[in-house]
């Protein structure tokens, strides 16, 4: 069907895989679904669409991700997230390109939709992510948490469409993620021997705040603009917070 690869991670996602990989698909018959082991229905989903699933332990999201895309058919690779749902626009512009792609790597809209409504302002705006590149020049880095593609000296074009990321279903779910990404941040900056202080604890929270609500115009976002802000400032506290009880705890 295509000369592209197409790998998401899985772990309990049956509430969103089943258009994440209806839409990718349309793209490629090389589907590849690396699952945590998952005590869900998601492997039912991935079985049904035809997806080449491998059960792994989880190690992180860089190398969970780098190792779907060693399993890939093909060079290219595009990367997503069991949240995160093609749009038609951006299908037909990976198709376009995917018989000879020109660069390295491509980067496209992601907009980010939060209680069922896309988010404009705030640092949840609509961003550019590169997700589409040729795995043997390209891996994801080894951060534990916003994990990124290293991109140095490569190649990078530009493609039509928007990539949709439905970032909480509900306020349970966005805390609970709010909650796993502190504790992953606070073990990644342990891990490196970064300590916190009075300010990261106590006075970024707040410039945070005022950053995403009145700065970045969240508040014209409504309800949803001040949730996020709100738990943006939550997050920053959090993180530290966490961090600086690791280093309690080990007497470092």
């Amino acid at each position: 069907m295509s000369n592209i690869s197409i790998v998401i991670i899985t772990y309990n996602e049956e509430e969103s895989l089943e258009k994440t990989i209806k839409m990718a698909r349309k793209l490629s018959d090389d589907v590849i679904v690396v699952d945590s082991f998952s005590t869900d229905k998601t492997i039912d989903i991935a079985k049904f669409y035809g997806a080449t699933i491998f059960h792994r332990k989880w190690e992180g999201y860089s190398k969970q991700k780098n190792f779907g895309n060693k399993q890939a058919k093909h060079d290219y690779v595009l990367s997503l997230d069991a949240d995160e749902v093609l749009s038609d626009k951006l299908v037909k512009s990976i198709r376009n390109i995917k018989d000879a792609p020109k660069f390295d790597a491509y980067k496209f809209q992601r907009t980010n939709i939060f209680f069922g409504k896309k988010i404009r302002y705030g640092s949840n705006k609509n961003e550019s992510v590169v997700r589409l590149f040729n795995k043997n020049k390209i891996t994801w880095n080894g951060d534990l948490v916003h994990e990124g593609l290293e991109l140095k000296g490569a190649s990078i074009g530009k493609l039509d469409g928007e990539l949709l990321h439905y970032t909480a279903k509900n306020t349970n779910d966005y805390l609970l993620k709010s909650n796993k990404y502190s504790t992953l941040f606070a073990e990644q900056q342990f891990k490196k021997n970064k300590k916190p202080n009075f300010i990261k604890i106590y006075i970024s929270p707040v410039f945070t705040f005022i950053n995403e609500y009145i700065f970045k115009l969240g508040l014209l976002d409504g309800f949803e603009g001040y949730f996020l802000a709100r738990q943006s400032a939550n997050y920053s506290f959090l993180k530290y917070a966490k961090l600086k009880m690791m280093y309690r705890n080990s007497k470092r």
